[in-house]
């Protein structure tokens, strides 16, 4: 089996420590992270380095991202990457409404992908 192909958008916090543990996994590539601070998404050897997420989307041969930025963010970034054919893993909360959340839920039944949600601990 190949591996997966992954990148991690959003590296402060809990990013960071998703974007290490996928660096560590046999069956994982982790092709590209994006941050909008240079310092933090510096920190990833073998990973191309993106300040906007959109860029590493459409230019990365991806077949998943994990989105761990501001939850104000994971509706509007999880839909791109959706949109663009990605099984997309989101840190709580998935989004700010239900009817965003639902798009969502829409958006990878329609296009036959997964949408996982981060609840650890809960």
């Amino acid at each position: 089996m190949d591996k997966l192909r992954v990148a991690v958008v959003g590296l402060n916090g809990i990013g960071g420590r998703h974007a290490k543990s996928l660096a560590e996994m046999d069956r994982v590539d982790l092709v590209a992270v994006a941050d909008l601070r240079e310092d933090l998404r510096d920190g990833f050897s073998g990973a191309t380095a993106y300040a906007d997420y959109r860029e590493m989307v459409e230019k990365e041969n991806l077949d998943a991202v994990v989105i761990a930025t501001p939850h104000f963010l994971h509706a509007p970034m999880g839909l791109f990457c959706l949109e663009a054919g990605l099984h997309t893993f989101v840190e709580k909360p998935v989004a700010m409404t239900v009817s965003e959340a639902d798009q969502m839920v829409e958006t990878a039944e329609a296009k036959n992908l997964t949408l996982g949600v981060g609840h650890n601990y809960r």
